[in-house]
């Protein structure tokens, strides 16, 4: 229970906006895989370790003295640095059915109505895959902030977990210098669904 709390208040610290976030306190998850994975094999970064959970595999740097790694289930959650930054996190999210482009266009026109100066803070916002499933990438300065994040919206096979069927996962890290910004991406590309 305290590192579902743990990733829910990170959660919560990083968007400015929240989400629903599914827990992840029980084992097990069920997959309904519809067929959109690319099975492009993985080269892992160097150096970094494997993480296999039961939703996906992904290559994540290896803890050490400053980087903590917290994985549980469908969810991984990666930290490095004296005042700890988040390298990598992933969690499912309740979609109600939603794609990630609407989802992510909700949650733009949510953190507008809720809190304007929030989404000034945009940089970029780009269409990708992870895994060959569509996702939306998208760098931002949260108000007053000079450190840019990353968020990923990414539709997934369809995932039970605790009970609730999801597609649908949110990924973020900081992406404020060259060290973050390669260690996301580096996690990003080696991400694998079950």
């Amino acid at each position: 229970i305290g590192l579902i709390l743990l990733a829910v208040l990170v959660i919560a610290a990083i968007s400015g906006v929240g989400y629903y976030v599914i827990g992840s306190d029980t084992p097990g998850s069920t997959n309904t895989n519809n067929g959109q994975k690319e099975g492009k094999p993985v080269v892992a970064p160097a150096g970094y370790v494997l993480e296999k959970t039961a939703c996906y595999d992904v290559y994540v740097p290896p803890p050490d003295a400053n980087n903590v790694l917290i994985s549980d289930h469908c969810v991984v959650h990666s930290t490095t640095g004296a005042e700890p930054k988040i390298i990598f996190m992933t969690q499912a999210i309740e979609n109600n059915g939603m794609s990630a482009a609407d989802f992510v266009k909700n949650f733009d026109e949510q953190s507008k109505k809720y809190t304007p100066d929030h989404t000034d803070g945009n940089i970029s916002e780009e269409n990708i895959k992870v895994d060959g499933y569509k996702a939306v990438k998208s760098v931002y300065k949260e108000v007053g902030s000079t450190e840019e994040k990353v968020r990923v919206i990414a539709d997934s096979p369809e995932y039970t977990i605790n009970g609730q069927k999801t597609s649908l996962f949110v990924l973020e890290g900081w992406y404020n210098d060259d060290y973050y910004r390669t260690a996301f991406d580096n996690v990003l590309s080696s991400f694998r669904w079950k």
